[in-house]
């Protein structure tokens, strides 16, 4: 465990006269607008994988240090072409969960995870390998495990049997048929 005074570990921006670029979906999400925030002020340069590119420049053009030579929008159409030559893409998107589940939001919920890694790993997988992200940090959840009020787990245990872990296995196995190093 990081001692609590360490500074997060991102991947070593390079130095030179173009900034590394990350390819990040669910950038307009909690998680990734902090993220993005992050990545800016390491160094790098974001290209944003969006369902609704003006819908997300309204969102992210309030982020500090956001502008047009640290971000880049791209809507579905463009995210082969955003993510080809990246040092890494970082996938988070998908319906959020904090709410109450119907049986249409809990296919959304899966189906909003699975199918958006399923079309980057069909992009990724169509690029030359010089073209291809050194790697796809793909989202999970500890909702993989399944749940119980006694029992501990760890990286090493099974999956569990609820919609959660479903929805994560699932999500999981998209992410895994990456052609290049997955880390979920």
């Amino acid at each position: 465990k990081a001692a609590a005074s360490s500074a997060p570990v991102v991947l070593a921006a390079e130095s030179g006269p173009t900034k590394p670029t990350v390819a990040v979906a669910g950038a307009t999400g909690l998680i990734g607008t902090r993220l993005v925030e992050m990545l800016i002020a390491e160094g790098y340069r974001v290209n944003v994988l969006t369902r609704n590119p003006s819908a997300a420049r309204a969102k992210l053009d309030t982020l500090a240090g956001v502008d047009a030579e640290t971000v880049a929008i791209a809507g579905p159409t463009q995210w082969k072409s955003a993510m080809m030559g990246t040092k890494a893409v970082i996938n988070m998107a998908g319906e959020p969960i904090a709410t109450r589940w119907s049986a249409e939001l809990k296919e959304e919920i899966k189906r909003s995870r699975v199918s958006t890694t399923r079309r980057i790993v069909e992009a990724i997988n169509s690029m030359g390998e010089k073209e291809r992200p050194e790697v796809l940090v793909n989202a999970s959840a500890v909702g993989f495990y399944g749940t119980s009020e006694t029992a501990t787990f760890n990286e090493s245990s099974l999956s569990g049997g609820d919609y959660l872990a479903e929805v994560c296995r699932e999500w999981e196995a998209a992410a895994n048929e990456a052609k290049c190093r997955v880390v979920v």
